[in-house]
């Protein structure tokens, strides 16, 4: 397709990323291939997991893929993904782990964790641990600090990477929020907590970043002790709209599992 089409196409929805499909020729009856590309307001990023739940949403929920046979989205920069949709109707995304790499040997190309606090309206020694990923930050603060951050766009901006996701344990020492996130998991248990802004991608904070979590569950199976081959963590994505995202990790994979729901559907006149 025409990435300056996309992308202004994305630019006119202003909406966290738009995703593009293209149908390809599949062999395997179990299968139905796509292409996938993704964009944000600003610039096309190498992975997305919430669109592509969207994207597999769409092409299932207007019969353009058989709810009973598996997506295969072919992506530029991260591989085949595969879709399939439960019988309780709750996506599972097969997208690939991105352990991140907290060893202090990296440090130096890094910010500090100090800097980072203050980018996030928290006093100093508020991170307790930084480290990377394929594309991101991701920091862990405690519950307290999570509750109380004031992010400001312009400093996390100067962050050289995608985005910066911020994660604590728990469901946090706030009962409002505690509360919410407990409602929207039921009946399951939140493992972990997390907000992910991108300023630099044209984000100042991502509703739910299925990506995101391709980080924050191998980190989480080893924080928390689980089996980094089968081990099965549920986090909720603090933001205004809030999100679950149930991850499984297994063989340098991450099982993502979301729930989507239509709220528009339209065409697009290209003059």
């Amino acid at each position: 397709g025409d990435a300056k089409w996309m992308q202004k196409v994305a630019a006119e929805n202003n909406l966290s990323e738009t995703a593009f499909v293209e149908l390809l020729h599949s062999k395997d009856e179990s299968s139905q291939r796509f292409s996938l590309r993704w964009f944000t307001p600003t610039c096309e990023v190498d992975l997305c997991g919430h669109a592509t739940l969207g994207a597999a949403h769409a092409l299932w929920s207007t019969g353009r893929a058989s709810k009973r046979r598996r997506i295969d989205f072919e992506t530029k920069a991260s591989g085949v993904l595969s879709c399939e949709l439960s019988e309780t109707g709750w996506i599972q995304l097969d997208f690939p782990a991105d352990p991140p790499n907290m060893s202090d040997t990296i440090k130096p190309s890094l910010p500090h964790e100090d800097e980072l606090s203050k980018a996030l309206g928290l006093q100093p020694g508020s991170v307790r641990s930084v480290g990377r990923g394929r594309f991101d930050i991701l920091c862990e603060v405690e519950p307290r600090e999570f509750d109380a951050m004031k992010p400001d766009s312009s400093k996390l901006a100067e962050f050289a990477y995608r985005g910066v996701c911020v994660t604590t344990a728990g469901c946090g020492s706030d009962a409002w929020e505690a509360k919410r996130a407990n409602q929207a998991a039921a009946p399951a248990k939140i493992d972990f907590r997390s907000r992910f802004f991108a300023p630099r991608a044209g984000l100042a904070e991502d509703p739910v970043t299925g990506s995101a979590h391709c980080l924050l569950a191998p980190y989480w199976a080893l924080r928390l002790g689980k089996d980094p081959n089968g081990a099965e963590l549920v986090g909720f994505q603090a933001s205004a709209r809030g999100g679950v995202v149930k991850c499984r990790l297994g063989n340098g994979r991450v099982m993502l599992s979301g729930l989507a729901t239509t709220t528009l559907e339209g065409g697009i006149y290209c003059g």
